[in-house]
């Protein structure tokens, strides 16, 4: 009996391996460089589930597929960050990735949401000091939109480094400022 049901299982394997759900994997692929005077020195992926980001529908099948980037959020990241940046910058920034999710629950809608959420610190000497927080919403509608997540992904970072560069050149400004006015009244 033992050996009619291991036969069986071989026979059914090509089955289950052919039913088994393949994922979509994320292309990150960046337009432009801009040059920071930041580092950003580590990526944390802190998602509750960092398994995957959502669900796109399967070009195969009227089902979905996960979505995931190669290698992870963390590596996929942290290989992007020095093409989209010219770090120049000695200030060492940890990005925590808190939320990246997609959601695409209508396959016939062709409508797609993107949530990120995720926070820069400033890292020194084993400490970190929160400077900004970028919460992000975009959706996206028309056909093969699960491409649109990956630019749009390109574009979220770009335009939180933007912001993160103008906070900590206004820091700079306040802080430069301030110490002139105490150097003055002395």
């Amino acid at each position: 009996v033992g050996k009619k049901i291991f036969s069986s299982f071989l026979l059914l394997l090509p089955v289950f391996l052919g039913l088994a759900q393949t994922s979509y994997v994320f292309q990150l692929q960046p337009k432009a460089r801009e040059t920071v005077s930041f580092t950003i020195v580590e990526v944390i992926d802190a998602r509750l589930d960092q398994a995957n980001c959502g669900f796109v529908p399967d070009e195969n099948t009227s089902g979905q597929q996960p979505a995931t980037f190669a290698g992870g959020l963390e590596q996929a990241w942290t290989a992007l960050l020095p093409k989209l940046f010219k770090f120049t910058g000695e200030q060492s920034i940890s990005l925590v990735v808190r939320e990246f999710h997609i959601s695409e629950t209508n396959p016939e809608s062709a409508y797609g949401e993107l949530l990120t959420l995720f926070d820069f610190y400033h890292k020194k000497g084993g400490q970190y000091q929160h400077i900004l927080r970028v919460d992000d919403l975009r959706t996206t509608s028309g056909f093969k939109i699960a491409k649109s997540h990956a630019q749009n992904t390109v574009k979220i970072i770009q335009a939180a480094g933007k912001q993160l560069e103008k906070v900590l050149t206004e820091t700079r400004r306040q802080q430069s400022t301030s110490w002139w006015s105490s150097a003055q009244v002395k």
